[in-house]
């Protein structure tokens, strides 16, 4: 049986499992939901007008702003408070024994939170547009908005599962090792084509990089 297949199996595991705590569903879905009714009840009533003229309600601001909490609880709280209590319950260490990877034993967590992810972006926001006329992005918009997404619940995940980290200069490695980050690689030049070559040069010598 090959890697990709069981890692689908683990992750259909995974999911069974989440659904199967209703503590670990209820905080994660419900909680994102009711931090942005209580935020968009008391504050999002007003307009905000932008410098290009553009206004837009304060509740989408709210929407976006728990859309990104929901992320942030999934993939990055959930996902280290999930593999530790199951480090300290010895799951870890009997799935160590089994024929499984490891790869995709972590494999399947991380896309586990990042689908709970989308899901939960998708709730809120159309909880957002229902009930407080929030507006959302269409367009080339919601295609970077789906990116971003996307590229947010990968970064928590790998927070979450502390991962090495590449760095683009001496400060962020230095405030990243303050939060506990693990940092491997720090690039040369402090832009993006140093961050890339940064970690291409990490990949080359064994690291892996987030």
């Amino acid at each position: 049986m090959s890697e990709l297949t069981l890692t689908a199996r683990q992750v259909r595991y995974t999911n069974k499992a989440f659904w199967r705590n209703p503590a670990a569903a209820f905080f994660t879905f419900v909680f994102p939901l009711m931090f942005l009714v209580i935020f968009a009840t008391l504050l999002g009533s007003g307009t905000v007008t932008l410098e290009n003229g553009r206004e837009f309600n304060q509740s989408t601001y709210y929407v976006a702003s728990m859309a990104v909490f929901s992320v942030i609880t999934a993939c990055y709280t959930n996902l280290a408070i999930g593999v530790t209590f199951q480090r300290d319950a010895g799951i870890l260490k009997r799935t160590r024994g089994t024929p499984l990877p490891g790869s995709a034993y972590l494999g399947a967590r991380v896309i586990h939170v990042m689908i709970m992810s989308i899901l939960l972006v998708v709730i809120c926001a159309a909880f957002g547009w229902l009930f407080y006329d929030a507006d959302l992005p269409t367009g080339m918009s919601l295609i970077r908005s789906i990116i971003v997404v996307l590229v947010g619940s990968a970064s928590f995940a790998a927070l979450g599962l502390d991962l090495p980290c590449a760095s683009i200069g001496p400060v962020t490695s230095a405030e990243s090792r303050a939060r506990g980050l693990c940092v491997v690689v720090e690039a040369e030049t402090h832009d993006r084509e140093g961050l890339v070559e940064a970690v291409k040069l990490a990949a080359s010598l064994g690291s892996s990089p987030s």
